[in-house]
């Protein structure tokens, strides 16, 4: 397997390069690379965190849960791709990518897409239909139950409420990423979110009009923050925003903005009374390095229970 930058030409034969400029073509394709990948070649291995997203030009793809394994959980084709559910979500990948003939195979980072979505409007919205091919499973072709066992086991992730990450994945996925950090010594911040005096709209207005509320910081994390970021939502409804590649004053700055739209934000109750204003409580710890994800959290839940006490719709760090 040789792997070497891509060239323009690689690019334009994706269809996440459709329609962009030539000159941007040059440009990200400097900051790319092309796999030239032989029969029984591994592009990455099962059980592995990675950012790397895999675009089939030519050849074929093959996902197996391990080498054993005589049929396929996965195919893809040339003009497939697959990578992005494991990057975003920063979950191990459930099974090895393997070229099964010879493959070329153009290589994109997941910080990739925001970076280059930034310079090309043309790739942004190639990038929004990537997502949505995601989500409905046209990426590749899943094959078998196998496939479907995977899924619902991905689900087991997901808090059903806010459609973020819940705190078995946490409590998976914080140690892992706090190790890989201590590797790179990039800088990594966690903020903690609470909503103020939520079990007092409980009781007041019903479960329903709580549940509303936590929907509603759901959506408002998700559009706040990257495709990059990591986003939670624990057992007692604490919301978590793991920022990669973020110091503390970047993530300050997203709490400060989390904050003021959360006060002008306006819920509904299901009996069309209107809820109290809406607060939060945050907390804000840049990783130092040495702390364990138990440590992190337990710092990051004193921190929002100060800002709490101290009457909400505060930060503190």
């Amino acid at each position: 397997m040789a792997a070497a930058p891509a060239g323009a030409a690689d690019l334009a034969a994706v269809d996440l390069f459709r329609d962009v400029r030539a000159a941007s073509l040059a440009e990200f394709a400097a900051q790319t690379r092309v796999i030239e990948a032989a029969p029984g070649s591994v592009l990455q291995a099962a059980d592995q965190l990675s950012d790397r997203i895999f675009f089939v030009i030519a050849g074929e793809l093959r996902m197996y849960g391990d080498f054993r394994e005589k049929r396929p959980r996965g195919i893809v084709d040339a003009g497939q791709s697959v990578g992005l559910h494991w990057a975003l979500l920063q979950q191990p990948t459930e099974v090895a990518i393997v070229a099964t003939e010879f493959a070329r195979v153009l290589e994109v980072r997941l910080p990739q897409l925001d970076e280059f979505a930034r310079r090309s409007h043309a790739f942004a919205c190639n990038v929004n239909a990537l997502y949505a091919a995601y989500l409905r499973g046209d990426n590749c072709l899943n094959v078998g139950a196998r496939a479907l066992a995977a899924l619902h086991h991905r689900r087991g992730y997901t808090d059903e409420l806010t459609q973020l990450h819940n705190e078995r994945w946490l409590t998976a996925m914080l140690p892992r990423l706090l190790g890989r950090t201590r590797f790179d010594r990039a800088p990594l911040t966690v903020a903690m979110l609470a909503v103020d005096r939520l079990d007092k709209i409980h009781h007041e207005f019903g479960t329903i009009a709580g549940e509303q509320i936590l929907a509603a910081v759901g959506q408002l994390l998700l559009d706040a923050t990257r495709t990059t970021d990591l986003l939670a939502c624990d057992d007692n409804r604490r919301f978590v925003a793991i920022l990669p590649n973020t110091p503390a004053d970047g993530g300050r700055i997203l709490c400060e903005r989390l904050l003021e739209e959360a006060r002008v934000l306006r819920i509904g109750a299901p009996d069309d009374r209107p809820l109290p204003a809406l607060t939060l409580s945050c907390g804000l710890v840049q990783f130092d390095g040495t702390t364990s994800a138990p440590q992190l959290i337990e710092r990051l839940n004193a921190l929002v229970q100060r800002a709490a006490e101290d009457g909400g719709d505060l930060l503190r760090a």
